[in-house]
């Protein structure tokens, strides 16, 4: 790899799932990518994922950890979770739409995200289970935040 190291890339839906990708990033040595579930903040809230996030930051040492809040194709959602603190959203919406929460999260100094493309290449439900069950294809689950 050169440049920059990449994040190690994890979606989470528990605490536990969370502290095992903390414990894989912190033994590969690697920034920590959480990504939440698909259309988690519309299922889960955004008060859940932002308790999650910090929670894990909060055991993080010196590892630097992002989260990503997917919103799903729910703008009013992605605008809800910039205005309560979170960096980075997912959404899945019209031009009109992701231009007009483009703008307000550069103005908040937040980003939305594309969906994830990758996200069907994960079981659902395994989260880190996946990641730190297999060591050996991490290269394979990682990838730079866009």
């Amino acid at each position: 790899m050169s440049g920059a190291v990449v994040p190690l890339r994890v979606e989470i839906a528990s605490r536990a799932e969370g502290y095992a990708a903390l414990a894989t990033a912190q033994m590969l040595d690697r920034p920590l990518c959480l990504e939440s579930p698909a259309a988690a903040a519309g299922w889960y809230g955004i008060g859940w994922w932002q308790a999650l996030a910090e929670d894990i930051a909060a055991e993080a040492g010196g590892v630097p950890v992002e989260a990503v809040l997917d919103c799903g194709s729910a703008p009013g959602l992605a605008l809800a979770a910039l205005r309560a603190g979170c960096r980075f959203v997912r959404l899945d919406a019209g031009p009109a739409a992701l231009a007009a929460v483009t703008a307000i999260a550069a103005a908040l100094g937040g980003k939305v995200l594309p969906p994830w493309p990758e996200r069907d290449q994960f079981a659902a439900g395994a989260g880190a289970v996946g990641v730190a069950g297999a060591a050996g294809e991490v290269g394979a689950m990682v990838s730079t935040l866009g």
